[in-house]
């Protein structure tokens, strides 16, 4: 069933459907089917619908486990652009209205379905995209894809032809039919608010939940963009922190990752507008990028880093370096001595050597206790050689 088949068969009722299981749904829609609904006219938005248990599903759902059976279980993170957001995330990028988040979705969505670098620094793992678009007009959609120059197969839900509200099995079924691997939800503040959610619901927040544990389900990275509180006439910057993001405490705690972005009162050069890592679980928080906009094509240049941090396609570089150097003996390096050898910041040191380890990519041994924090030293990860 394709999905405007599927509007077609929502259209008699306008209220919140809940099923509690897959098989429920199933047999909503059978129910549908045998009474043979039509319409003259189809409706402006699809049914919201919501699943109680959108969860993970896995074998050992129910049973108690190990903690070593957990971590022989892990894999890596794969992130599908460079120290932004990984696969199984749901991603929110809160930022004011006319603050340029948009067109920033719109060309990371474009590098990403390319496969290409995205602002100059971030990598990206090449990923079929979907964007639902609710804030802007089809029109508007295309006029801004134009002038930014892109040309990539990008799947589209628009709100002004039926799907205004949001409902994770129109994208579920999305996913499915064109094997997605991203989704841009813009704006899901928007989404909701057509499901008669308003933000300071805890109906927004239990939303969110929904959306990050179908993302980690389904593996696909779910970024979505959200509206601010009201500015504080008072204050000089619009600095964006988790408590710009109205019910910030509970849609903070629901999503994989924020991120702010705002345009400094004070710029250090044209077009400047910071973005921000506000936390959580993936990105670095407290990661500053100052990026370039471009009134001329809307583009994006990632222009420079906070001082505390490196840029992307650096850390690259000297990520490469460190495991190059400790492929080339025995020797057991601490993450200090690899700075001086690779003349680089200690403390940034330490957190490629942490990375590296979490990425399964070399090993890491304990030194023997001399009082005060642990210390360790890294290795040439070995991999056993097939038989």
């Amino acid at each position: 069933m394709d999905l405007a088949q599927k509007r077609t068969l929502e259209v008699e009722t306008r209220t919140m459907n809940y099923f509690d299981s897959k098989e429920e749904e199933d047999v909503y829609y059978a129910s549908l089917k045998k009474t043979k609904v039509k319409a003259s006219v189809l409706p402006t938005s699809p049914s919201p619908v919501v699943y109680h248990n959108e969860h993970p599903t896995y074998p050992h759902v129910g049973k108690v486990r190990s903690l070593k059976d957990v971590q022989a279980q892990q894999k890596p993170k794969e992130w599908i652009i460079d120290e932004f957001g990984v696969s199984g995330a749901c991603v929110l990028l809160a930022a004011d209205k006319g603050s340029g988040k948009t067109s920033l979705m719109y060309g990371m969505a474009a590098a990403i379905q390319n496969g290409e670098t995205f602002m100059g620094q971030l990598t990206t793992k090449k990923r079929n995209v979907l964007i639902w678009q609710a804030d802007e007009s089809r029109d508007n959609l295309i006029d801004k894809f134009n002038t930014m120059g892109i040309d990539a197969d990008i799947q589209l839900l628009m709100a002004d032809e039926g799907f205004s509200n949001l409902d994770l099995s129109v994208l579920s079924q999305a996913v499915e039919e064109h094997q997605i691997g991203v989704v841009f939800l813009d704006s899901v503040t928007t989404l909701l608010r057509g499901n008669g959610i308003r933000m300071r619901d805890p109906e927004f927040a239990d939303a969110l939940y929904e959306l990050n544990h179908w993302s980690a389900k389904h593996s696909v990275l779910t970024i979505i963009s959200c509206h601010l509180r009201k500015p504080d006439e008072s204050k000089k910057e619009r600095e964006v922190s988790s408590d710009s993001i109205v019910g910030s405490g509970l849609q903070s705690a629901a999503v994989s990752d924020i991120w702010g972005m705002w345009k400094p009162t004070t710029p250090d050069f044209d077009q400047h507008f910071i973005l921000k890592c506000l936390g959580k679980r993936n990105c670095a928080e407290g990661t500053v990028w100052n990026l370039q906009g471009s009134d001329e094509d809307f583009s994006w240049t990632l222009h420079s880093v906070g001082d505390e941090n490196i840029l992307p396609q650096r850390k690259q570089v000297l990520a490469s370096a460190f495991m190059q150097t400790l492929a080339e003996g025995e020797k057991k390096w601490h993450a200090d001595e690899l700075a001086v050898k690779h003349g680089c910041n200690k403390e940034h040191a330490r957190r490629i050597c942490r990375d590296l380890f979490n990425q399964h990519e070399i090993e890491r041994y304990q030194l023997a206790s001399t009082g005060g924090r642990k210390r360790w030293v890294y290795a040439h990860r070995s991999f056993p050689t097939p038989e």
